[in-house]
């Protein structure tokens, strides 16, 4: 479908409901089963690097399969249910300023932190750890056959990787590969 040939108040219409669907108004995304995996660039990206193959295309599609129950929100249902800066952060994919998170440098022995707008469980306690970077880091999240496998998904996006809950979408923010130790011989840092 060509919106620019589609008469202006039914292209606005189409993307104003993409935006609904996946948070952003440009066009075109991809879906597979259901899941929006990003624009043209991201699914190009997934091909370049090898990933989108057949396992990809199975774990993309597992969750609908083992009962992940998404959680989907219009915008304005997440308007209601979000804070202002939780609404930015969350569903518009906003930065808040280094050193500004309540738990920044709150480091509990135990329990865990669960995404802010869904209540999925991301990270064990034990799993966050101090930085420099000025946000709380983590260096592994949850894996359950409820949420078939990881409760972190990640979305290529200009040379990086976007880091989502898995049940709602919900922006988390980006995974790096520079906190190596011996605790995180990977590098991984959320």
């Amino acid at each position: 479908m060509e919106l620019d040939e589609k008469p202006s108040a039914e292209a606005e219409a189409f993307q104003d409901a993409l935006h609904e669907m996946t948070g952003a108004r440009t066009v075109p995304r991809i879906f597979i089963s259901g899941q929006c995996i990003g624009g043209c660039d991201d699914l190009t990206a997934l091909q370049m690097s090898g990933k989108l193959d057949k396992n990809f295309l199975e774990d993309i599609t597992s969750a609908e399969a083992k009962g992940l129950e998404k959680l989907i929100l219009s915008e304005d249902e997440w308007r209601k249910k979000l804070g202002p800066q939780e609404y930015y952060v969350l569903r518009q994919q906003g930065t808040e300023s280094p050193g500004s998170h309540e738990y920044n440098n709150f480091m509990p022995p135990e329990g865990h932190f669960e995404c802010k707008a869904c209540g999925l469980p991301l990270y064990s306690a034990d799993s966050k750890f101090r930085s420099n970077c000025g946000w709380p880091v983590f260096d592994k999240c949850y894996y359950s056959e409820t949420a078939a496998g990881c409760h972190v998904g990640t979305k290529a996006e200009f040379g990086g990787l976007e880091i989502v809950c898995n049940r709602c979408d919900s922006h988390l923010g980006h995974v790096f590969f520079d906190a190596f130790s011996a605790k995180n011989p990977n590098g991984e840092r959320h």
